[in-house]
This record gives C-alpha cells, sequence and structure tokens, in this order.
C-alpha cells in the first residue's frame, strides 16, 4: 500500500515560491571583480585564482541564499546589542556604505562590519568589528579551539582587515543559530600574519599559471582536521579534468586569456576593450586552463593573431587559436567540445595502431590546407544537418575509423568525414583539395 507521505510533495508551494525568489535574487547579484578579504584565507590558492580569473561560478539554491541573508541580519541585532551596553559603533561611512579595505591595485578588497568603542574588556581601545552566525557543531568547535584555529579563513579575514583601518584589536562575534547562544573573542593584530596575507593575494592576482593543488599539499593542521578542501570546492571540476568538456569554465572572460593582465586601480589591460569581460575574437586561455595538454610552441597566423600549439597526454599535437580554417580550435571550442574531439592537427600524424584502410585521421586533419569544420553539436542533430547541408540523405559511409573515446565516418561524394564522441557529440569536417 502506497504511503500518503510517499506521494505528497516534500515542499509546499509557498516555500518553493520563496526559495525561487531567492534564487533569482542571488542569481542576478553582480558577479563581484575583486578577490576578497573575506576568502583569503582558504587553503587553497589554486580555487581562489580559478574565482578571480572568473573560471568558476558557485550554483547556490534558493534556500542557501536565504541562509546568507539571515546572517547579514544578525548583524543587525549584533549592532543593536552593542549599542545597548554603552558601546559606541560605527558599521557605515559617511556615505552610507560599509568600510573598505583596498590593497594590490585594487584587485583585493573587503567590507567590514564596523568598528566599536566601549567594548568592556577594553573600553578605550576601538575594536574592528566581525559577525558571524554559527551551526552548533561549528560554534563548539570555535568555542573549543579560537578563531584562529577553527576558523582560519575568519583570522585571516580580520587580520586583512584591521592592516586596511590602522586597528590593533578586533572583536569577533559568533551566535549560534540553533541555540542563540553567543561567543566573543578578541583577537589582536599581527602585522606578519597580516602581510603574509597580502602577499598571497598579490601572488594570486599576478600569477598567469595556476597554484599548486591544495589536494597535494601536505595533510597538517586545518587540511588533518577536515581533510580535502577539493570536496566541495566550485573548481574541481576544471582543476582535476573529471569532466569530458576540454576545459570546463561556465563562461568565456578575458581574464582567461593570455592577452589579458591585472593594472593599477582594479582595472585590466587586454585587446577587448580592457573591460577583462567582454571577450574578442583573440581569446586564447592562458595554458594552464588546459590541464590535458602541454603547450609546445607559438605561432602567428596570417592576420596577425597568436596561437598556442599543444602536445596532449596521448601525443596528440594540435593548435589553439581564433583561425578555424588553419584547423585551430577557438576558446569557445575548447569549452564546449569533449577533449575526445581533439585530433591531430599535423599533416602526418603516426600511424594509428589497427587502422586498415584510409586512414581518416590524417586525411581530414584540421591543420591541412582547405580541411575545414562545418558543424558541430549533439548526434541527435546530425541527421538532419547533414541532410540540409548537402540536400540528399546520410547513406552508408564509404570508410569507418575507430579511435580512443572517438570513431570517424567518412562520406566520399561529399568530400566529407563525421567524427563521433562519447556518443553524444559530432562534427562534419569536409575536405576542400578534393572539391578542387
Amino acid at each position: 500500500m502506497i504511503k500518503l507521505n510517499e506521494v505528497l510533495p516534500t515542499k509546499s508551494a509557498t516555500v518553493e515560491a520563496i526559495e525561487s525568489y531567492w534564487k533569482q535574487r542571488g542569481d542576478s547579484e553582480p558577479r563581484r571583480g575583486y578577490l576578497g578579504g573575506s576568502a583569503i584565507g582558504k587553503e587553497c590558492s589554486r580555487e581562489l585564482w580559478y574565482s578571480f580569473r572568473f573560471a568558476t561560478k558557485p550554483n547556490f539554491d534558493g534556500r542557501l541564499y536565504r541562509l546568507f541573508n539571515r546572517g547579514h541580519r544578525e548583524e543587525n541585532t549584533f549592532v543593536e546589542e552593542l549599542r545597548g551596553i554603552g558601546c559606541e559603533v560605527h558599521e557605515f561611512d559617511a556615505d552610507g556604505n560599509q568600510f573598505e579595505v583596498i590593497d594590490c591595485d585594487g584587485h583585493f578588497k573587503g567590507h567590514t562590519d564596523g568598528a566599536a568603542l566601549g567594548i568592556p574588556e577594553a573600553p578605550k581601545t576601538w575594536h574592528l568589528l566581525e559577525m558571524k552566525t554559527a551551526s552548533n557543531s561549528q560554534f563548539n568547535e570555535i568555542k573549543k579551539e579560537g578563531c584562529e584555529v577553527a576558523k582560519p579563513e575568519h583570522f585571516a579575514q580580520q587580520q586583512v582587515y584591521m592592516r586596511g583601518t590602522g586597528l590593533t584589536r578586533s572583536l569577533y562575534m559568533v551566535v549560534n543559530k540553533d541555540t542563540d547562544e553567543l561567543y566573543t573573542e578578541r583577537l589582536r593584530y599581527d602585522s606578519k600574519r597580516a602581510q603574509s596575507y597580502i602577499d598571497k593575494a598579490s601572488y594570486i592576482i599576478d600569477a598567469t599559471t595556476p597554484p599548486e593543488k591544495a589536494d597535494t599539499l601536505p595533510k597538517e593542521g586545518e587540511r588533518a582536521k577536515y581533510g580535502s578542501p577539493c570536496t566541495y570546492c566550485d573548481a574541481k571540476s576544471l582543476c582535476h579534468g573529471t569532466t569530458e568538456t576540454a576545459v570546463a569554465v561556465p563562461d568565456l572572460s578575458c581574464r582567461q586569456c593570455v592577452h589579458a593582465t591585472p593594472m593599477s586601480d582594479g582595472k585590466w589591460a587586454c585587446k577587448a576593450n580592457g573591460d577583462a569581460i567582454n571577450v574578442c575574437k583573440d581569446h586564447l586561455f592562458l595554458p594552464g586552463f588546459i590541464n590535458f595538454a602541454q603547450p609546445t610552441d607559438s605561432l602567428k597566423n596570417p592576420d596577425g593573431s597568436l596561437a598556442i600549439e599543444f602536445t596532449s597526454d596521448d601525443g596528440t599535437v594540435w593548435q589553439h587559436g581564433p583561425d578555424a580554417n588553419a584547423g585551430q580550435y577557438s576558446s569557445h571550442d575548447l569549452m564546449t567540445l569533449p577533449r575526445s574531439l581533439i585530433l591531430p592537427g599535423v599533416a602526418k600524424p603516426a600511424p594509428v595502431e589497427g587502422v586498415t584502410g584510409p586512414n581518416l585521421e590524417a586525411r581530414y586533419a584540421l591543420t591541412l590546407d582547405n580541411v575545414v569544420r562545418v558543424w558541430s553539436g549533439s548526434v541527435e542533430d546530425l541527421l538532419d544537418v547533414f541532410t540540409d547541408h548537402y540536400h540528399v540523405p546520410m547513406s552508408n559511409p564509404n570508410a569507418e575509423q575507430e579511435g580512443d573515446g572517438w570513431s570517424a565516418a567518412e562520406f566520399a561524394p561529399h568530400c566529407c568525414v563525421i567524427v563521433f564522441s562519447g556518443g553524444t557529440k559530432a562534427e562534419i569536417r569536409e575536405d576542400g583539395n578534393i572539391h578542387n
């Protein structure tokens, strides 16, 4: 017998609507264009580098956005309580904005929760304010170990903010979301620790290659206690190459390009009007984004644009550049195509073991003169595309070839080959030499 609770919705329509509201509201917020002081204490610099280069995008649901907002609302309660015990509190500047801390030519920023005078433990000393909420287990951990050990990100954040504001003490305030119990801790400014976080930020901002992966670092301290930071990292698939897509970025950005450089005042210099957002046709990924191949050479196309030659881990040689007619794979290609479709880009590739008959891999290499990619997309659309393009239904191929993770079928009357990958992707290449 089916039980009623097995068929009833797990959430009411009202809850669904509220969470949808928060999802839309949260996703519509503009993304932060700087490296944040609240994140600099994270163990993995590589994760921060990917984020700064707009190579990751968190996918929070409405419930999480609402939870974040609860933390913001709690700040008003803290301020009310501090004023209620006689403290002088300033949470906004003269323009009504949070106090901002800026460093690294404007590419590293943070926003404080305010400052207070009259804290009972040291009433004559101005204190930076940092206010947080925590689950019961997190709260008990903070009480037991203190901020620096239990929450190193919060500790780093306060050190950076004290450095930027000139304050030498910080009041760390935490509320237990389950019991409403409060915890406070006064932190002392450590100039060497603060400078180390600024140096870390500067390195991440200026780096043109991804820093070392955190999962290769020694297991000690925070890492030994809580395990690998990779588990819930937004950059995990890109960093470890666990997706079929060649370069798994959510969107193209100039920040990922070899032509872009962070400049002063938080600005960028690049070929696309310096905004580091709207990419131009010459966009090329920094080689560090391509984790299945190594750069082996660079060249200039006839129009002056740059291309980079790569050699994949399996020995495949190919070119990353904007000239599709030269068989180059653009940045858009790499962020949409599976890596198994990144086929050799040399005129005479090594013989393929087990191949009998024509070597389609060599005959239709994209770097051969007049060999071009005329379409790529889903296998589901292939029959319709083929019929529309050649004005006849697809028949049996004249020759076939299989490789590692891909297969190819030649249709000699049309001077073309269809390359399949993973059962879901396909592309059509034509050999204009035969036409001519």
